[in-house]
């Protein structure tokens, strides 16, 4: 891929739009150049409005047809009969739409010339100097463009120029010039943001999706900010950001359980539950308590029990039943109560092979080898390293 490619796509945003105004006559443009076709040869034509009429409605024609190389020759052909600068503009944009760089060079004088007097002719030809390696040549005429006329177009051809010439430095004090007096345009904070990134400078990253998010107030940037927080792991700072982030604290709470970190987690959920009286927030604070901390301190699971006893029966959701009768299981609490726990869950989902696994371990402590077997019998293609472990302690039993 050409590294100016990045570049050209900014000059060539207009042609989403290019036919557009063709669309709405193309009917009756077509009726047109068919009937000048069929009553007269192009060639034999000596009228030279009648031969402009041609060309034009061809043009059109073939911009209606998305026949672009036809439309640059058809424009070609204006600008050669009329000499009219609108028509060189139209060839030009054709031109540098389809590569055809040789366009350029054969009119470089005439274009160079026009180009003083046309600040759109003057971008169009700046992607062939830099084709062509002229560098200097292609800054200059973006730097007149500005002095000119000091759009986000305009700064953003030199930004890009910059950027795709290494010149990053220049490239950033440019669009910092431009947010100063303007703020932060979207496309050239996206040039900035490009920059950033190489540069892997997360605090002019964030700085920057700030500015864009301020500028838009769309959320998307909010998201990558909390992103380049998470990873580069400034979790102090990600904290204070949600606290004055538009962003739902569950995404925040989403990100720790994704982490693994349970501590933060719990303490998030319980704090958003007494906030709220949400019990969902209730059920994931027991289940991050008990992850966080019952290893080191096994007493916690009272505290466990007890908030999942506050909560789960007015949820009525599997996933929390499946938990909490799971723990009672395991843990030799009231196995019995865990199993009709885990059966509740698997009225929602039957085919569930970890509420499955739940309700075969709860037969198994009872002592229910073969039940459990059963159970266990549906899931012995399951690879699950603690399905498998629960598989084979209940084949043992079935031997004794």
């Amino acid at each position: 891929m050409s590294r100016y490619n990045f570049i050209i796509y900014i000059f060539l945003l207009f042609f989403t739009n290019c036919s557009a105004s063709a669309g709405n006559t193309g009917n009756k443009i077509i009726k047109n150049v068919n009937y000048l076709k069929s009553s007269k040869k192009i060639s034999t034509i000596n009228d030279k409005k009648l031969k402009a009429d041609f060309y034009y409605l061809s043009a059109l024609d073939c911009e209606y047809n998305k026949d672009f190389s036809c439309a640059e020759q058809m424009y070609k052909e204006l600008y050669i009969l009329t000499k009219q600068k609108i028509f060189l503009i139209n060839a030009s944009r054709f031109a540098l739409f389809l590569g055809d760089y040789q366009f350029f060079k054969q009119n470089l004088k005439v274009l160079q010339k026009e180009s003083k007097k046309s600040s759109e002719l003057a971008s169009l030809l700046i992607p062939y100097y830099l084709k062509n390696k002229e560098i200097k040549k292609a800054q200059k005429l973006a730097k007149e463009l500005i002095k000119k006329s000091p759009t986000e177009k305009n700064y953003e051809i030199l930004a890009a120029i910059y950027t795709d010439t290494a010149q990053y430095q220049k490239a950033k004090k440019l669009i910092n010039n431009y947010i100063k007096k303007y703020g932060c345009a979207i496309k050239l904070c996206a040039i900035k943001l490009l920059i950033n990134a190489r540069e892997e400078d997360v605090d002019e990253s964030i700085k920057t999706l700030k500015q864009l998010y301020q500028k838009t107030k769309n959320p998307v940037y909010e998201v990558e900010i909390a992103k380049l927080l998470l990873a580069t792991r400034q979790l102090d700072r990600l904290e204070k950001f949600f606290a004055n982030s538009p962003l739902p604290n569950e995404d925040l709470l989403e990100i720790y359980s994704s982490m693994g970190l349970y501590d933060k987690a719990e303490e998030l959920a319980y704090k958003l539950y007494k906030k709220t009286k949400n019990y969902e927030f209730l059920a994931t604070s027991a289940i991050y308590l008990y992850e966080s901390k019952y290893k080191t301190n096994p007493s916690i699971l009272k505290e466990v029990i007890k908030r999942f006893e506050k909560s789960i029966y007015k949820l009525n959701k599997p996933l929390y039943y499946n938990y909490y009768g799971y723990l009672l299981i395991d843990h030799n609490i009231n196995i019995k109560k865990g199993i009709k726990l885990v059966k509740k869950a698997l009225k929602f989902e039957p085919e569930s092979e970890y509420y499955l696994d739940s309700l075969g371990w709860g037969y198994y402590k009872l002592g229910d080898c073969k039940k459990a077997y059963k159970i266990f019998e549906k899931l012995k293609d399951y690879k699950q390293e603690e399905i498998q472990e629960h598989i084979k302690k209940v084949k043992e039993c079935l031997k004794k």
